[in-house]
């Protein structure tokens, strides 16, 4: 035992342990810095915003350098104090609502613009259960075998040939929609459905990947605005974000009062479930609602994993 701690206090492994401790510490500390991240200029917040996405190999890094550096100076622990950071500053988590009201089923899956089979992603469906679909990178032909007519007798589907198709399923009439392409950014679907009396805005999102300063603050942009003109109506904005809980894109909606439907558990890449992956596909939630359950589904055929909430109205938020 005493020449195992002695292996711990290796000058070569201490210092190799320290350098993860601190620059693991300087990641969890990086949400904290993302609220003045709008008076950096364009590349540094761009910057910022990549990096505070990996909150969770930070957490693992200075989880595996801590017990090291303990074994040679007690004083390293005090840096524990950090281990929760990931869940106090991530996006808030909707409030949990308790089952047996009526619930409304939302599900968002990317389904890849290369995968031309929807066998997976209806079998998915049909064990589930859905009330509304949002389908992202929708292909023509994907579109085409996708069936599902009786189940989702209404339905926006704007299929392309490029990661930014989509669609709206929903098992509830559709009042009116949009497909909304504005300023170059990628197009989304606005809608509004009637649900047992209740007007409920669902949007289907899909911005670009942040792999430029601009594709950066124009998803932030068109999250704050969507957040600005829903806020004070029953909504849900489901799909692939591109964005982690931790993201200053949800700064704006944050403000407004929206939060997720429990959304930490990584969805990209769907090897080994999103394990070592990202949690950026959501199910965004306005004031209104409360979450009774939200799940993770199966590999469907693309990079990445589905999700799904069951939500329903809450007592501060109201029909």
């Amino acid at each position: 035992m005493h020449a195992n701690f002695s292996l711990l206090r290796h000058p070569g492994l201490q210092r190799r342990a320290k350098a993860i401790a601190v620059l693991c510490s300087g990641g969890l500390l990086l949400p904290l810095v993302s609220p003045f991240e709008a008076s950096l200029p364009d590349s540094m917040a761009w910057g910022l915003d990549l990096a505070v996405h990996w909150q969770w190999l930070f957490l693992a890094g200075l989880a595996l350098a801590l017990p090291v550096l303990v074994c040679a100076r007690r004083r390293w622990f005090m840096l524990a104090a950090l281990l929760p950071l990931p869940w106090f500053t991530a996006m808030p988590d909707a409030v949990r609502g308790a089952d047996g009201g009526d619930a409304l089923v939302v599900a968002a899956a990317n389904v890849h613009v290369d995968n031309e089979a929807p066998d997976r992603l209806v079998q998915w469906v049909g064990a589930t259960k859905p009330d509304v679909l949002a389908i992202l990178e929708i292909s023509d032909a994907f579109a085409q075998r996708l069936g599902l007519d009786d189940v989702y007798p209404y339905r926006v589907v704007r299929p392309r040939g490029d990661p930014f198709g989509v669609a709206l399923l929903s098992r509830h009439r559709v009042l009116r929609h949009a497909v909304v392409e504005e300023d170059g950014a990628t197009p989304r679907i606005e809608a509004v459905l009637d649900w047992h009396g209740t007007e409920v805005t669902v949007v289907a999102f899909h911005p670009m990947p942040p792999i430029s300063a601009a594709d950066h603050g124009q998803r932030n942009r068109v999250l704050a605005d969507i957040a600005a003109r829903y806020a004070d109506r029953p909504t849900i904005v489901a799909g692939d974000f591109n964005a982690t809980p931790w993201s200053s894109a949800f700064r704006a909606p944050r403000r407004k009062g929206f939060t997720v439907a429990g959304g930490s558990q990584a969805t990209w890449p769907a090897p080994l479930r999103g394990l070592i992956g990202l949690p950026i596909d959501h199910v965004m939630l306005s004031r209104h609602w409360s979450v009774i359950d939200r799940a993770v589904g199966p590999d469907l055929g693309s990079d990445h994993l589905p999700i799904q909430a069951s939500v329903a109205t809450s007592r501060n938020g109201g029909r």
